[in-house]
């Protein structure tokens, strides 16, 4: 009972840890750990940091945007509102406004993501192979695991399970965008290793767009479960080498967080 009143009393006398700051620390501990796994030369952290920067003023005029659209788009949700209420027909004029204000909305992020691709592709193209490689095959964790050496068939499926893994992570927003030019990816990358030709690439880029959404309906259980099967089902009709879309994924969730920032300048200043 002693016990039990003086953890009380402690955890009474400690300030209250929000869960954002957990999920910060969190996140700047898995980006530190890949830091360190990439070996960053300081020209490569300086290029790196001046990215991430420009990720994090992208963001913020996305956000700010984002705020004006809402704004008008309330305003003219309001107006339908209104008329529904009286009953009455919605006259051209609204209508045009409601379907404007949302294809805005999507405009908006399709710009921010386009540009937010192309520092990918930037900060991609600034590193080394191995660098690359190291990138390709992060897992992201608090305590790095001791490196083994793991080749054959059974890798082929762990790189194609991390792919869908990734594929499952991503927004709503970026996959409806970008779905079709990652099947388009791994199509063309098949092709290049593939033991038959691929006649029909349009029907095929289909087949791994619905191995996609087979993916990202299943619960974290049923995914864990079923992930190496649907890697199987994946390279059914080709062998899918490295794909560079799971390292932009990796730049975009750690190398242009805006956690990144603090860490690359103390870092540098060390």
């Amino acid at each position: 009972m002693r016990g039990i009143t003086f953890l009380l009393l402690l955890s009474l006398s400690l300030p209250l840890l929000s869960l954002t700051e957990i999920e910060k620390t969190v996140k700047e501990i898995m980006i530190l750990n890949l830091l360190n796994g990439l070996e960053l030369s300081r020209d490569q952290m300086n290029f790196i940091l001046s990215k991430a920067k420009e990720a994090k003023k992208l963001r913020e005029e996305m956000k700010a945007n984002l705020k004006q659209n809402e704004s008008l788009y309330l305003d003219a949700l309001r107006s339908l509102k209104r008329e529904l209420m009286k009953g009455g027909v919605i006259e051209g004029r609204l209508r045009r406004q409601v379907s404007r204000m949302q294809i805005q909305k999507k405009k908006i992020k399709r710009d921010y993501y386009d540009k937010l691709f192309k520092l990918a592709e930037e900060v991609e193209k600034s590193l080394h192979d191995y660098q690359l490689n190291a990138l390709s095959n992060y897992k992201p964790c608090l305590i790095p695991p001791k490196e083994g050496n793991r080749i054959g068939q059974a890798e082929n499926y762990r790189a194609l399970e991390r792919i869908l893994m990734e594929i499952r992570e991503a927004p709503e927003s970026v996959y409806a965008l970008k779905k079709e030019e990652w099947a388009e990816e791994i199509v063309k990358a098949g092709k290049l290793h593939s033991p038959v030709k691929i006649m029909d690439e349009e029907k095929e880029k289909e087949r791994v767009i619905k191995i996609f959404e087979e993916a990202r309906a299943l619960s974290d259980i049923e995914f864990s479960l079923e992930k190496s099967n649907l890697a199987r089902k994946l390279k059914e009709n080709f062998a899918v080498p490295h794909l560079s879309f799971g390292v932009k994924n990796k730049i975009l969730n750690f190398l242009l967080a805006p956690e990144v920032i603090p860490l690359l300048e103390e870092k540098l200043r060390r």
